[in-house]
């Protein structure tokens, strides 16, 4: 492999309950909807939340979604979660990973949260050297795969993708990446029967191993 693109909550950071509660936060003053709009978050795992809130107001809640609200949403989102997931602990073997990746494999992020947030995250968590390139919305991951495999001149074949979510195989499967799958132990596979052929891992102790048996 020349290279390991990561999904960030979730696979690097156990981040994705704080992403959960604050959506539930945010829409506190719905509690008809609430739960609703939880299960569609919780069901479309790697969506930019820029799509989700457009998506809770036009087909959840029925109203009218402006501008200045959408980027007051998209700031008190931010302030929920920040701090939250720069303390959030590491998928187990997420570190461990990174640190022996470092100067032997490049490393890229590619995740729904957006570029500037997640970038402010990595660097204060004091990881950013070990990544040679961070991808947020609101660019998507498939432009963002195709971005690293065309500026690094990487065969598809050549890169892997590690997620936790159908969107993230997609992803995998729209640019021809081989993809391995994060599903914790206890927690249903969000990838349907019909792909029985994912390479799941409970979380990174083992990636490198996986990794080598695609190579």
């Amino acid at each position: 492999m020349k290279a390991v693109i990561l999904d960030v909550d979730g696979v690097l950071f156990e981040s994705v309950g704080i992403k959960t509660k604050a959506f539930a936060e945010l829409f506190a003053d719905y509690p008809d909807k609430v739960g609703e709009i939880v299960n569609y978050h919780e069901e479309n795992g790697g969506v930019s939340r820029y799509v989700k809130f457009r998506h809770i107001y036009e087909n959840i809640l029925h109203e009218h979604l402006t501008d200045k609200h959408f980027f007051e949403l998209s700031d008190r989102f931010s302030g929920i979660v920040f701090e939250k997931v720069v303390c959030a602990p590491y998928v187990p073997g997420a570190e461990l990973f990174i640190r022996k990746c470092h100067g032997r494999i490049p490393l890229f992020l590619v995740s729904a949260t957006p570029a500037e947030e997640l970038t402010a995250i990595i660097r204060a968590r004091w990881i950013s050297t070990y990544f040679a390139d961070i991808y947020g919305a609101p660019e998507s991951k498939q432009h963002a795969i195709n971005e690293i495999l065309q500026m690094n001149q990487f065969e598809s074949s050549s890169v892997v993708l590690v997620g936790d979510s159908i969107n993230d195989f997609l992803a995998a499967e729209e640019t021809g990446v081989p993809f391995i799958g994060r599903v914790p132990v206890g927690q249903k596979s969000p990838f349907p029967d019909k792909y029985p052929l994912v390479q799941t891992i409970p979380d990174l102790t083992r990636l490198m191993t996986c990794i080598t048996s695609i190579s």
